[in-house]
């Protein structure tokens, strides 16, 4: 038996099935919904505690002539401008003893887990590391420190073959991450990327942090001396740019057409 069909009824039900389907779509994502907007969403830019101009000073072991630390907190991270004097440059020996039975050893040493360690903070005095020093103006909780190392595709790189980034406790530096045989350590294994080493940490509030450089890459090292129970190597520290962030994110003003009316 035919029955009557209400043609009317039936658009009435097509159309709220379809629209039943849009707002689906839309929850679930679509092209009108927050997450299409979110793509153009900027997050916003966490303030560089370690720029002079937020009031980080600096110091160093030594620097070379025509590049002083000062440079390295100016915001620059671009190794272009090396050759007119931006970033920070620091040479230094390091000897290698021989003890039989053991090999050659440093003053430093890996420890167990293969990590770079160091016995005494004295031993800095022998000029054979490099160390920069970043001092905030008060306490910073910080978890992330970006390190621009010299980059040049033309010349021999000047990165970090063995580094530790530490912060200071109050009455002595501890490791927060550090640089093995070229990679970066904090805490997975990651490569620098064009000379820049980023480390993401546990946040921790310290009044200053220090780049120590145990040894410079494998590239830019040269032996000056071997044999005679030691051998001795050229090293060098070229640090462009330090970078230091946490939660904090920069107020920007609003433009003029966009300030509100008081």
């Amino acid at each position: 038996m035919l029955k009557k069909v209400n043609i009317a009824g039936s658009a009435v039900l097509v159309i709220l099935w379809l629209s039943g389907c849009r707002a689906t779509q839309l929850a679930e994502g679509g092209i009108f919904s927050n997450q299409a907007a979110d793509q153009n969403y900027e997050k916003p830019r966490l303030v560089d505690y370690a720029l002079a101009r937020n009031g980080a000073k600096i110091k160093c072991s030594k620097a070379s002539r025509h590049h002083p630390p000062d440079s390295v907190i100016n915001g620059i991270t671009d190794s272009e401008a090396w050759d007119s004097g931006e970033g920070w440059e620091c040479q230094f020996s390091l000897t290698a003893y021989y003890r039989p039975g053991y090999g050659y050893y440093y003053y430093w040493w890996y420890d167990y887990r293969g990590r770079p360690y160091w016995p005494w903070d004295w031993e800095l005095e022998k000029d054979e590391s490099a160390w920069i020093e970043i001092l905030f103006p008060s306490r910073k909780k910080i978890d992330r420190v970006v390190v621009h190392s010299y980059y040049s595709k033309k010349r021999v790189q000047h990165g970090l073959g063995e580094a530790l980034l530490q912060s200071w406790t109050g009455d002595r530096w501890t490791n927060i991450a550090e640089v093995r045989k070229g990679y970066i350590y904090s805490p997975t294994p990651s490569k620098p990327n064009r000379g820049r080493y980023e480390f993401q940490f546990v946040p921790v509030e310290t009044e200053k942090l220090r780049l120590l450089v145990l040894r410079g890459d494998k590239k830019s090292t040269r032996k000056l001396q071997i044999g005679g129970g030691r051998n001795v190597e050229e090293h060098w520290a070229r640090i462009v740019e330090i970078e230091a962030t946490g939660t904090d994110t920069v107020k920007e003003d609003l433009p003029l057409d966009q300030a509100p009316n008081l």
